[in-house]
């Protein structure tokens, strides 16, 4: 007894329309990579929407350097930023991510955040907090507010 096999055949059309539109994607991501990424620029924008997302549980933002992405910046939260606070700034951290990565390419920005007391106590060692206290303080809060 013979068996015949039926496969399903992709529309061409169809393949040809995905592959234009892969291609015009990665051709603009592309030429947003030859012109450079402009850091500062980025970091412009994305500060003030940082200090509006935390609000008055920022402590400090630093600037570090790992091999994920071309800017890493750690929001370092005060000890009263708990799980009520974070659940509701986590997806619009994310977002804001994503909208740079949107805009420059996949890898060009990456937001965590972190106790503030891990990293300034010297006592605590682990490789984030050694990262991050290699880093650059971009903005810190003032003691008094």
């Amino acid at each position: 007894m013979e068996t015949k096999k039926y496969y399903n055949v992709a529309d061409i059309m169809e393949l040809i329309k995905i592959s234009n539109e892969f291609i015009e994607r990665n051709r603009k991501v592309y030429e947003r990579l030859a012109a450079g990424i402009p850091t500062q620029e980025i970091l412009d924008a994305l500060i003030p929407e940082l200090f509006s997302l935390y609000g008055n549980y920022v402590m400090q933002i630093v600037q570090y350097k790992t091999s994920l992405s071309r800017i890493t910046l750690a929001v370092l939260t005060s000890s009263d930023y708990g799980p009520t606070a974070h659940t509701p700034i986590y997806r619009q951290r994310q977002d804001i991510a994503e909208k740079y990565n949107n805009q420059y390419g996949a890898d060009t920005l990456i937001i965590v955040e972190y106790r503030y007391e891990p990293v300034h106590n010297p006592k605590v060692h682990s490789s984030v907090t050694d990262m991050i206290r290699k880093g650059n303080v971009i903005w810190e809060k003032e003691e008094n507010t």
